[in-house]
């Protein structure tokens, strides 16, 4: 979990302009019939392995809960051709991804179909529209001061997972706008938020945080990339040995692991390190320039976006849950209008996922100093 930060006295009352109108309440029209394999699911989690996403992946259990959003029994199930298991139930009753009460199943994570996800990302992409051009400024410092030790190439993977889904996280939870993801309260084997929703982003990228002592390593990647990506986050040719042996001594010293993370594009030849490597803000003009922009974005969040309208409009449970879902999808949508601007280079394997190598990934990786930060999904 996130070691939250000390900060100043933020003052969001003040007059803030305004970026964005928001519509009045949409009249959602009549969804067509969906299968499981028409939603992904979102997570702001705090989890060991397996996550929730991996149950709702089993079997027919994602079918299990479209068919009972709005009550069912087992019974009912079976009489509407929806195969479930005695097993299964019990699964996802323990899960809390179902709830059982008076011989009812019924559905425990918000389903957003396509009229509410349209709403979504309506509202948050003129914000994040907005944020972009507001931003850019910074955005483009940040670039020229990477360029100038030779690191432009990794613009997209800082700002993504050490600003989007990084810092702007802890921000919004200091200001007590997210939901706890400590001990579950309910017995599950999660706490947080998990929800399903019809998308049409091509890009949803995620970050896996590998930390250790005072330091983190971040990787930015896409579900294409996960045969590439997961033998990075664990085993002892992992990042995590790299950045141990990096904290005690400067350097990776195993011919192994280093000609594996020479292969990544992470380290060089001469053992030199090929990724960002932040230090403590006071001491780094990068990690000033990053905390700068998280500032910026969380607080025109908190400010702008109108939980309250959102979570009635979406039939959310709570201010907190509809944050978390709006959030997530505003940063996807931020982090393209960078990419459209050319304000931020897309890496070649973010771009094309399907043919990158092994050495495509090393852009996608950062390591960070003195800090633990979080992320909107937790994922090792």
């Amino acid at each position: 979990m996130a070691l939250m930060r000390t900060r100043a006295a933020i003052l969001l009352t003040a007059a803030v302009p305004a970026l964005w109108a928001v519509a009045g309440a949409p009249s959602l029209a009549a969804e067509p019939a969906r299968v499981w394999a028409d939603y992904r699911v979102g997570q702001y989690i705090s989890s060991r392995l397996p996550m929730p996403k991996d149950i709702l992946d089993l079997d027919n259990n994602g079918e299990i809960l479209l068919a009972c959003r709005q009550g069912c029994t087992p019974e009912s199930l079976e009489a509407s051709g929806v195969r479930a298991l005695a097993s299964q139930l019990e699964l996802l009753v323990a899960w809390s991804l179902l709830t059982r009460a008076d011989g009812q199943l019924s559905t425990a994570i918000p389903i957003l179909d396509g009229a509410e996800a349209d709403l979504l990302s309506e509202r948050t992409g003129a914000l994040a529209a907005a944020l972009a051009e507001e931003t850019a400024p910074q955005v483009a410092e940040l670039v020229e001061t990477l360029a100038a030790d030779g690191l432009a190439g990794h613009a997209y993977a800082l700002v993504f997972s050490r600003v989007l889904d990084g810092g702007v996280w802890d921000f919004l939870g200091e200001l007590s706008l997210l939901p706890p993801r400590g001990r579950s309260s309910r017995g599950a084997p999660w706490s947080g938020e998990v929800w399903a929703y019809v998308s049409a982003g091509e890009r949803e990228p995620r970050t896996s945080s590998l930390l250790r002592r005072a330091a983190t390593v971040k990787i930015s990647w896409v579900e294409e990339l996960r045969p590439l990506v997961v033998p990075l986050l664990s085993g002892p040719l992992s990042l995590q040995t790299l950045f141990g042996e990096f904290l005690e001594r400067g350097r990776s010293v195993d011919p192994e692991l280093r000609s594996k993370l020479v292969e990544y594009g992470i380290v060089g030849p001469g053992n030199e390190m090929l990724i960002p490597v932040l230090g403590p803000e006071r001491d780094d003009p990068v990690s000033l320039l990053c905390e700068g922009l998280v500032t910026r974005v969380a607080e025109t969040v908190a400010a702008e976006l109108d939980l309250e309208a959102l979570a009635a409009d979406l039939g959310l449970a709570s201010e907190p849950q509809a944050m978390v879902i709006a959030y997530h999808e505003l940063m996807w949508s931020l982090m393209d209008r960078y990419v459209e601007s050319g304000a931020i280079e897309l890496p070649r394997a973010i771009a094309e996922p399907a043919s990158a190598r092994p050495g495509d990934v090393g852009a996608l990786v950062v390591m960070i100093r003195g800090a633990d930060e979080s992320s909107g999904e937790d994922e090792e």
